[in-house]
């Protein structure tokens, strides 16, 4: 093992105690971005939603890893990551006229929508087929397979022209959208305030870029690529990607 990786591999274990691994599958810089962002996935996205929505669609993947900032973890709203919140997310996405939240709604909800539940069929994948349940190997190989993917998978030209410009902005993950469903989640109980959701997408945000840093501190796929044979012996990334891609369009409407 080079220098250069050991190095890498020590930022990575080091992030397990910012970043805890738990409920986490696929990373979002770039994994989770490139699974939504596959042209097959594109084009089922088109012929349901407004094309120019897309970069918000593939952006909004990232949304429910929100779940693993400090903030919502010390604040007990790590709740947007389960399924479940999913339903409450998808009723208040297709209910525009609901007079609750009919001057809040955007038509970008169904969207961020769709890419929460995007997320949880991509990480269902991971979490059966590949990734390890121990937290410091399981965010080991994440780490590894975003640095395959940084370099070894295109970026959708919508999105820019490399995966250090892709990050989820504000209005791909809409604050009032997750306000009110988590208004319906709690039943007015344990709610996530607007202010809370901007609040940890700039942490989200920043972990986003840290992990853009570290495959690019890796100076390529081949280190990587070794590292996971040896962590995940007997299984190729790419199976478990190219299945994500499937699970994905099975959960577009």
């Amino acid at each position: 093992m080079t220098t250069k990786m050991a190095g890498v591999l020590l930022a990575a274990v080091l992030a397990v105690a910012a970043w805890p691994a738990e409920g986490r599958a696929w990373g979002d810089a770039p994994t989770h971005f490139s699974i939504c962002g596959e042209e097959s996935v594109q084009v089922k996205f088109a012929g349901k939603f407004d094309a120019d929505l897309f970069p918000l669609f593939v952006e909004g993947a990232a949304g429910p890893d929100l779940a693993w900032t400090p903030l919502f973890r010390a604040a007990g709203r790590d709740y947007v990551h389960d399924p479940a919140f999913l339903a409450a997310m998808d009723y208040v996405a297709s209910h525009p006229r609901d007079r609750r939240w009919r001057a809040a709604w955007r038509p970008s909800w169904p969207v961020t929508a769709a890419a929460w539940r995007a997320h949880q069929a991509a990480d269902g994948v991971a979490h059966g087929q590949y990734v390890p349940k121990d937290p410091v190997t399981h965010t080991l190989v994440e780490t590894a397979v975003d640095t395959c993917v940084y370099y070894q998978k295109p970026v959708p030209q919508e999105l820019g022209d490399s995966w250090e410009e892709v990050n989820l902005r504000e209005a791909a993950c809409d604050p009032w959208l997750i306000y009110w469903a988590s208004v319906l989640y709690t039943k007015g109980l344990r709610p996530v305030y607007p202010w809370m959701t901007r609040e940890a997408l700039g942490t989200l945000r920043q972990g986003i870029d840290r992990s853009y840093e570290l495959s690019r501190a890796a100076g390529g796929p081949d280190s990587s690529e070794r590292l996971l044979r040896l962590l995940v012996p007997g299984k190729d990334w790419r199976t478990s990607y190219d299945a994500s891609v499937a699970a994905v369009l099975s959960s577009l409407p």
